[in-house]
């Protein structure tokens, strides 16, 4: 995935893990270095209740963070 602004239609984040509603992809720029626009930081927030992830220093990793997910597995406890 490139980190380009026009690519940000293609990229798929997954409902938000803890409200289920959409998270928006976050990014701030840098100063331009050699006439290309660089990322200072990219992270993804839910637009209801702010979960996000870290920062990271590409869209690739924060779109990663958030769509990463941990498979839920019954568990037998006795109380």
């Amino acid at each position: 995935m490139k980190d380009n602004k026009n690519n940000f239609k293609e990229i798929h984040l997954k409902p938000c893990p803890f409200c289920g509603k959409r998270g928006e992809l976050n990014v701030k720029y840098g100063l331009p270095l050699l006439g290309e626009e660089i990322i200072h930081c990219a992270f993804v927030q839910c637009e209801f209740c702010r979960a996000s992830t870290q920062p990271f220093g590409t869209i690739d990793g924060a779109v990663r963070a958030w769509n990463n997910r941990v498979e839920n597995k019954e568990e037998n406890i006795d109380v």
